[in-house]
């Protein structure tokens, strides 16, 4: 009887496990083709916009250095890398300051100001009247095959938790507190959306510098002629238009969310005897800024100053013959307060210039989907108030501003604008794929690996991927005809 019981006892512990097994595989797999699924979500808005791109400027997508005098600059930048990481083999990258004292080092491997292509470009200048069809004349559109905005929704703005979770969930959760500007999806106020941005160019200001070619910010223009068909000398040639016409001699210039000062050193180049002074909302910035005017030995010509440029300027009335604005000014709240602060600071017959992603209508005119792409900018990039045309003109002439120039770039900006998507889209499919398929040893565009131990991604490496999911929704818009890249040339009487 005894040995009964026992069979029965052993053959029902058998039975149990068995179906506990049963539903651990079945969890297992249950949460695997979830995973999957999301995964697939993911790779399918990535072939999509891969398919688009292919008729739409995959051919002009940049992806090794092509400039002129290029020899063996490629050979000779990896060797002094190698070299810098044998110095900088025992840093530990914790902090923002142990990392600039690398970053600081490195960018000057990246400066292109003196390859041939980029003093072409300079030489060639252009001229005001190059510029003129595109004077008070906004470009259509509808010529172009649009890139399709609902595939963009999946990863670029982030509304699901569980999407939101695959892409950047797997990070410390104290780095995701500490640094919710680079997640939340509005502020509670102005105040605080603007400390966003100040947040995000914490990191924007230097880390932008790397890829750059020290040249310029987030777009560019490709010019044939000079073979500029790289993305630090397309930068370059986007300054040179800024400058189209501008007469910078003695002149006292004011740039407007300056970042590392690349427009002061253009400046200063081509005219000695001009004074530069640059002014940025983001602490860590002044000193990135403050270094590259070292480094590049405009120092004595310029000024670095720290203000939030939301309130009033700390200048005195008449400071400034010029004033620009340069991929800055959609981040202020209170565009009409700005520009009375501009008019106020500049002197009679001084220049205000603005290069910058405007509207050509009004955000109420546009379509849902590209409203959401609007408001993903400001998700990842900071606020963004993207300014409009109409608008725009109107708080100028209040000010007392006169409204000689508006040149609609769309046409020159927008082969960089699908390259930029292009290179985005990949860059954001590497990261999530890694995450989708936990292999956590991907190589960081920063360090050595993108994740940590635990499956995190590092801090460096966090922010860079919010930054590249920002600027594939402006790319986008820009792409697309949504936004204008807009120069505005104004004057005060």
């Amino acid at each position: 009887m005894t040995d009964f019981l026992k069979n029965i006892k052993c053959r029902t512990i058998l039975i149990i496990s068995f179906f506990i097994y049963l539903f651990y595989v079945i969890f297992k797999i249950n949460i695997l083709n979830n995973y999957n699924n999301k995964y697939n979500v993911v790779h399918k808005y990535v072939n999509t916009v891969k398919e688009s791109l292919m008729n739409t400027g995959k051919n002009m997508v940049v992806t090794k250095n092509t400039n002129i005098d290029d020899g063996n600059k490629e050979e000779e930048r990896e060797a002094e890398l190698k070299r810098l990481e044998l110095k900088y083999k025992n840093y530990v990258y914790t902090t923002y300051d142990s990392f600039i004292l690398f970053n600081r080092d490195i960018y000057k491997l990246y400066d292109e100001f003196f390859s041939e292509n980029v003093k072409c470009i300079r030489e060639k200048g252009v001229s005001i009247e190059s510029l003129k069809s595109l004077d008070f004349n906004v470009l259509p559109t509808d010529h172009h095959e649009l890139i399709n905005p609902h595939t963009n929704i999946d990863v670029g703005n982030i509304k699901s938790p569980e999407d939101k979770r695959l892409a950047v969930e797997r990070v410390d959760k104290t780095l995701l507190k500490a640094h919710k500007s680079y997640h939340q999806q509005e502020a509670n106020n102005t105040k605080d959306a603007f400390a966003n941005t100040m947040g995000f160019y914490d990191f924007a200001t230097w880390g932008m510098q790397r890829w750059s070619g020290l040249q310029g910010y987030h777009y560019g223009i490709f010019d044939p002629d000079c073979a500029c068909n790289n993305l630090p000398c397309a930068m370059a040639n986007l300054f040179i238009h800024i400058i189209a016409g501008f007469d910078g001699k003695g002149a006292r210039v004011l740039d407007s969310g300056c970042g590392w000062a690349p427009l002061g050193r253009l400046l200063t180049y081509k005219y000695d005897d001009l004074f530069y002074s640059g002014i940025t909302s983001s602490d860590k910035g002044v000193g990135v800024a403050r270094n590259f005017t070292i480094d590049f030995h405009f120092d004595k010509q310029s000024k670095i100053i720290k203000t939030d440029f939301i309130k009033i300027l700390p200048f005195k009335d008449g400071s400034f013959d010029a004033v620009f604005n340069i991929e800055s000014l959609f981040h202020h709240p209170h565009q009409n307060m700005y520009l009375q602060e501009v008019s106020r600071i500049l002197d009679h017959k001084g220049e205000f210039r603005v290069l910058d992603y405007f509207i050509p209508t009004t955000l109420k005119d546009l379509k849902k989907e590209d409203q959401t792409l609007c408001q993903c900018v400001s998700d990842y990039w900071g606020y963004a108030k993207f300014p409009e045309y109409p608008d725009f003109e109107q708080s100028a002439n209040d000010a007392g501003l006169i409204v000689k120039h508006r040149y609609d770039l769309y046409e020159k900006i927008r082969p960089f604008a699908v390259s930029s998507l292009y290179e985005d889209v990949e860059e954001i499919e590497r990261y999530i794929s890694a995450v989708a398929n936990k292999h956590y040893d991907l190589k960081g565009l920063f360090s050595k690996k993108a994740f940590d131990e635990g499956g995190n991604l590092h801090f460096v490496e966090l922010q860079n991927l919010s930054e590249i999911l920002g600027s594939k929704c402006n790319s986008l818009l820009l792409a697309n005809g949504v936004l204008h890249y807009t120069m505005y040339v104004l004057t005060k009487p």
